[in-house]
């Protein structure tokens, strides 16, 4: 006769996370450093670059149309890979 078990397995992962605190000039820097990032948006680092950005953004952080934005030249680019 046939036999069958189920068993379940649970595995405990841990997340480590961070909390940053910004003044608001600091984090308009960051949001102009992070707008500047270029590189695939799902296949390499730029993706939590996008991440934090798009935090900043639902934050309310302002930096467009401000000369800060109009400050930064050039762009970081990222190679396709996992940080």
């Amino acid at each position: 006769m046939a036999q069958a078990e189920a068993r379940v397995e649970r595995k405990v992962i841990e997340t480590k996370t961070y909390t940053l605190e910004l003044s608001d000039a600091e984090a308009r820097t960051l949001a102009v450093i992070l707008g500047k990032v270029a590189g695939s948006p799902t296949a390499s680092p730029r993706k939590h670059a996008e991440s934090v950005h798009n935090a900043l953004k639902r934050a309310g952080v302002q930096w467009f149309d401000t000369p800060l934005s109009r400050l930064a030249a050039g762009v970081i680019a990222f190679d396709e890979g996992e940080a």
